[in-house]
């Protein structure tokens, strides 16, 4: 079964970029950029070849009223010299009641100069982003605060990287190691026993999801951490079984209910429609379930865990169901071929 899950770079880097207090927010948005001022300079040639302290002096000289010249000439370098292609970088709006997430897609370049208007960006040092996800300051992970309470123009926002992969995929392979990511969105108080039957029901799938995998899993290969905060979320993650990671969230999806539907379409004569991720239909067919044994044996953990896994309002999250969605096209592909 071929792994059709998205596959992260783990050499590249985090930024956090301001917005000028949130002025230029949309404008990033709607432009598919990001940009950096101090317009005096726009020598690409000139800031990387000329010696440090003479282009210091020359911001001062151009900036009288900038104190901090060396910062502004290391913020600027950080922009040119570090930022990457591929490298993710986050801005935030007005007072950060928005962030957006995009990946950098351009090397720097210099916009013509245009008339100003209103809401538009002045700054012409830019690279081109392709913008991925939006997100409410009421929905971020409190680990990531620090970063955005930042003052400097472009930070660095590698030791926050985990996190922010986190809100990009829910399902990801990164270097060697697959992540998959289930949210836990029930806001009250989290009971032990749901929590320990969540555990369990962990271990006693693992064997079925590597089988299915057809993967030689040993026990200690896949690795659990939780920050089940409520809401919070649940990350499996292992270097040698990838597959039975996305297997496995899939099994834990469908013990926990129908609460999880996701849109399908297949080919001009195939029916449009929903699907649920417990259907067990979709389970088989996606799965290709071929022994008895291991039906009556999911049967019969969803059974014994699904009232307390009802608890936590587990999800199936969103990169799951494309999975689940590519797996079901395929395997109605095959059967009319059969």
């Amino acid at each position: 079964m071929d792994l059709m899950i998205p596959r992260i770079d783990p050499t590249r880097n985090y930024w956090f970029l301001r917005t000028s207090g949130g002025q230029y927010y949309n404008a990033f948005l709607e432009g598919g950029f990001v940009a950096v001022g101090w317009d005096e300079f726009l020598n690409l040639s000139y800031l990387t070849e000329t010696p440090e302290a003479r282009v210091i002096g020359e911001i001062r000289a151009q900036y009288p009223d900038e104190r901090r010249a060396r910062h502004a000439y290391n913020q600027m370098m950080r922009f040119i010299q570090q930022m990457q292609v591929g490298d993710v970088v986050i801005i935030p709006s007005e007072k950060s009641h928005w962030l957006s997430i995009g990946i950098i897609e351009s090397d720097v370049y210099i916009e013509d100069e245009h008339p100003f208007s209103l809401g538009a960006c002045p700054f012409r040092k830019r690279r081109k982003v392709r913008w991925e996800k939006r997100f409410s300051r009421r929905n971020l992970d409190v680990h990531l605060f620090p970063l955005i309470n930042s003052q400097h123009t472009l930070s660095t926002a590698n030791n926050y990287a985990d996190h922010i992969d986190r809100m990009l995929h829910s399902l990801y392979i990164k270097g060697d190691v697959a992540h998959l990511v289930i949210n836990v969105k029930t806001k009250s108080g989290i009971p032990t026993v749901a929590f320990a039957s969540l555990l369990s029901a962990i271990l006693e799938l693992t064997p079925l999801a590597a089988e299915i995998a057809e993967e030689d899993v040993q026990p200690d290969d896949i690795k659990i951490r939780t920050e089940v905060q409520s809401p919070g979320h649940i990350e499996l993650y292992s270097i040698a079984a990838a597959l039975t990671i996305v297997i496995l969230g899939m099994l834990i999806v469908f013990i926990v209910g129908g609460k999880s539907k996701f849109a399908f379409k297949h080919t001009k004569d195939v029916t449009e429609g929903t699907l649920e991720m417990s259907s067990e239909g979709l389970l088989e067919k996606v799965l290709k379930l071929k022994h008895r044994a291991s039906k009556d044996r999911i049967a019969e953990i969803e059974q014994r865990h699904r009232h307390y896994l009802d608890l936590l309002e587990l999800d199936a999250p969103d990169d799951l169901k494309e999975y689940v969605r590519k797996r079901l096209e395929m395997a109605n592909t095959e059967n009319r071929r059969d």
